[in-house]
């Protein structure tokens, strides 16, 4: 009888302290995170609507509102990002008041030089659709698939997947079907070369820009293949000066 009553004791005490431990952990985990507000605005002081506010290395994000102002709930040693179209992008680490203000400048977007087909340009002397997604872009996401990387990227540019399987192969549009029997696929083009493979084979990390020629204006330099739309991917060269090493790693608990 007492001998059964002291294995009642150890079990019961055993339950107890993995209850305890549990609870402490829970809360540890609930602590670890904080909601972190503020407003983003111009150069004038006036809010803007709809900047994404992402944390880094992460798919967590929200949108500002019509005042600029936002509330998301981040770990406490998080950094956010802060993008908007025709803004300079700023990353801020979280800080222990959870009150992040951002004032963002303009870029200028319209003296960035892109890669077209015929050679590069300034975009404001295009006039066809073109989108253009740069290696900061690229970087935000942290994945090594590129097609992962472009999900939401690009207006107009859309990915599905037909399973849900891990390595399912994926399906790329641009401006929606063309055609009901035809293939509607973008031609791709890597580093001047038209590339017949999918973009789940290319490392995102060697990409330096990607361009996507979006109407038909693509037709008149790569011709009746380009009718569903072109992607043009640059991938990273050498460049003169001191050697460089870069290294990125992920842990994941």
């Amino acid at each position: 009888m007492i001998q059964k009553i002291h294995i009642w004791l150890r079990s019961w005490i055993m339950s107890a302290t993995l209850s305890v431990v549990a609870t402490n952990y829970a809360y540890s985990q609930a602590t670890d995170q904080i909601n972190v507000k503020g407003q983003v605005t111009n150069d004038a002081g006036e809010g803007l609507k709809g900047v994404s506010v992402m944390i880094k290395g992460a798919k967590t994000g929200v949108q500002t509102d019509a005042n600029g102002r936002y509330t998301i709930l981040a770990p406490r040693r998080a950094t956010l990002l802060f993008t908007y179209i025709g803004f300079n992008s700023q990353e801020l680490e979280v800080n222990p008041s959870g009150i992040i203000n951002v004032k963002m400048s303009g870029n200028n977007v319209l003296d960035q030089v892109v890669v077209v087909g015929y050679g590069t340009a300034k975009t404001e002397d295009l006039t066809g659709g073109l989108a253009v997604v740069g290696k900061e872009q690229l970087s935000m996401v942290s994945t090594s698939n590129l097609m992962d990387r472009l999900v939401g990227q690009v207006a107009g540019f859309s990915i599905t997947t037909g399973e849900a399987a891990p390595g399912a192969s994926q399906t790329l549009l641009i401006r929606g079907e063309n055609s009901i029997s035809a293939n509607n696929s973008p031609l791709i083009i890597l580093d001047g070369i038209p590339y017949s493979g999918s973009l789940a084979d290319i490392d995102p990390n060697n990409v330096e820009n990607l361009s996507i020629l979006k109407d038909a204006s693509a037709s008149a330099i790569y011709g009746s293949r380009a009718a569903n739309g072109v992607i043009l991917i640059q991938t990273k060269r050498g460049a003169l000066g001191r050697a460089q090493v870069n290294y990125k790693g992920l842990l994941g608990m």
